[in-house]
């Protein structure tokens, strides 16, 4: 929409020229716009900061928050746990209200809070949570910042990826959380390009530093500074390296937690104002291009002869079959692409167990060698201890080898079909613009995934497995040469037992993470593809029900679209 520039006329006439402008659109716009709209207003009235903690999973942005607040309040895990959006603002005394998506708002208790958070006791949001508003008497937040705890995204949640990507374009600022291993992965990359879409004010924190020694962590701040000046139209990132264990007390670990507090809360007086203004002023202008987006297409099916718009609603018709047949065939051609790195999977167990075999025999081979003096009663067992030692070792060798090249496989298909549909949503716009002479805005591309996996497996269910007591066989009174034979056949049978169960146990977690990474890829994509193509076709089935009614009926809703597209201009043009 050409018409409509983002520019200085409501940062010229401050909050309550926006909040004028916020009022005048609410009427000029659709009636599905409203809440929004209302939503915005209440946010430039009450002109609070809103600060994004984004990032990818598993990365510590609700243990920031907690450490910001000096308080451990928000749940906090090893695995991804965060599900819904929470906001915590200044207030006394603690209060937390959680606020459903049909506007409901239910006070709970602090013990209550994971109930609705987090994916265990809230899965995929199942409950329908909007968001959870938090009031906290931390004096940190007092000058009107308020922390915003977002779910990660990229882990097999896709639900949770799609909450926060969701809730960028409503936050004025954000601080990006990463962690020193590694510095910033492909799917980091990607959603910081998103993010930049929606706002330029962005802090950094390279969370786990002190697992670093001094050198590897100025590397790494090195590296990360260097990649994010290429991203950052100003070129100089605010990076703030914390410890992997946030704790609330004075001592000399916590100065990077002191450090970021300090510089968001003298961002916040500052430049606070300023920020929310810019930024209000942003939402602003997408507010008016949604509006005149959807009257023009209205207007434009309104203004078409029937009989014409009957053509271009078959063909859009069309187009839309053809886009539900290439999901289809994308489908088909991931689950072959799965079914072969799945084989892959299979072959390298193989391999995995003949390697391992190979070389634990070779190992409790010199170890019987080396006890051809012992007493019988301790050669099993050193036998024992020995296996029990090893085969873990060999395993992880074989999976530290085997993690990266799966990892390899996986991002190049699934990037492949990420970029493939990226540009058919493309197509589908540029088609739907030109059957109804409509300019349509790029569509933000599907992110290339990333897949940070680390397989934990067990190497034998059962620890004490090798125990055998050998007087219970009578081995303690063979003679040591037959004991040590009998010995060294007992554990070499257990070995076999052990690596092919070893085998198996990696195997089958290779593929579990494989196919439920696949799952979680597909949903995102549906989402995203459905997002587009319901949108089209809705805006232009509503025009096209309008279009059908008495011409009496007609001429009126067409003058008042023009009305209100005129409006529209010089309310958003200035």
């Amino acid at each position: 929409m050409d018409s409509i520039r983002e520019n200085g006329r409501a940062r010229t006439t401050g909050i309550a020229g926006l909040i004028d402008d916020l009022e005048k659109l609410r009427e000029l716009s659709p009636e599905n716009m409203h809440l929004r709209i209302e939503e915005e207003l209440s946010r430039v009235r009450e002109g609070c900061l809103y600060l994004g903690v984004v990032g990818q999973f598993k990365r510590g942005k609700s243990s920031l928050v907690n450490a910001l607040i000096e308080d451990d309040l928000l749940p906090t895990g090893i695995l991804p746990v965060t599900s819904v959006v929470t906001l915590v603002r200044f207030g006394e005394p603690l209060s937390i209200d959680v606020v459903f998506e049909d506007g409901r708002r239910t006070a709970v208790s602090r013990a209550d809070l994971p109930a609705f958070t987090t994916e265990r006791g809230n899965p995929g949001n199942v409950k329908a949570v909007r968001y959870v508003d938090v009031r906290h008497p931390a004096r940190f937040l007092s000058g009107g910042l308020v922390l915003i705890d977002t779910p990660g995204v990229g882990s097999l949640f896709a639900s949770n990826s799609a909450v926060a990507r969701a809730f960028v374009p409503r936050i004025d600022a954000a601080v990006f959380v990463l962690s020193a291993d590694p510095p910033i992965t492909e799917t980091e990359d990607a959603y910081l390009a998103e993010i930049l879409r929606h706002t330029q004010h962005v802090f950094f924190v390279l969370n786990k530093a002190d697992m670093l020694t001094p050198r590897e962590r100025e590397e790494s701040l090195a590296y990360l500074r260097s990649v994010l000046r290429a991203r950052l139209p100003d070129g100089d990132p605010a990076v703030f390296p914390v410890t992997s264990r946030f704790s609330h007390g004075g001592g000399g670990e916590n100065q990077g937690i002191h450090r970021l507090r300090e510089e968001l809360a003298g961002v916040s007086v500052k430049d606070g104002k300023n920020i929310v203004l810019d930024q209000a002023v942003r939402r602003f202008h997408a507010l008016c291009r949604d509006a005149h987006f959807g009257y023009r297409l209205e207007l434009r099916a309104m203004s078409m002869p029937i009989e014409q718009l009957r053509e271009r609603m078959a063909a859009f018709e069309n187009a839309l079959s053809e886009l539900a047949r290439d999901r289809k065939r994308f489908r088909h051609l991931l689950s072959g692409e799965t079914g072969d790195i799945t084989r892959w999977i299979e072959s390298q167990a193989l391999v995995w167990k003949e390697k391992v075999t190979e070389r634990l025999g070779r190992r409790l081979t010199a170890v019987a060698s080396s006890l051809a003096h012992a007493p019988a009663a301790d050669i099993q067992g050193k036998l024992a201890q020995t296996l029990a030692a090893e085969l873990p070792v060999l395993f992880e060798e074989e999976r530290r080898e085997f993690e990266p090249i799966l990892k390899r496989k996986y991002v190049e298909m699934v990037g492949w079909f990420a970029t493939s549909l990226s540009e058919r949503i493309e197509r589908l716009k540029r088609e739907t613009a030109e059957l109804f002479d409509l300019p349509v805005e790029q569509t933000v591309p599907i992110p290339r995934p990333n897949w940070d996996i680390s397989l934990t497996y067990k190497t034998e269910d059962d620890p004490l497995f090798l125990e055998i007591d050998i007087r219970r066989i009578g081995s303690r009174f063979l003679p040591r040469r037959l004991a040590l034979r009998s010995a060294l056949r007992a554990v070499m049978d257990r070995m076999e037992r052990s690596v092919e169960r070893a085998s198996g146990n990696l195997r089958s977690l290779a593929v579990t993470e494989l196919e439920t990474s696949v799952r979680s890829f597909l949903k995102e994509l549906d989402t995203r593809v459905d997002e587009v193509a319901n949108g089209l076709e809705e805006a232009i089935r509503s025009a096209a029900v309008r279009r059908t009614e008495a011409e009496e009926t007609i001429a009126p809703r067409l003058e008042d679209l023009r009305r209100r597209i005129r409006e529209l201009d010089a309310l958003c043009t200035g």
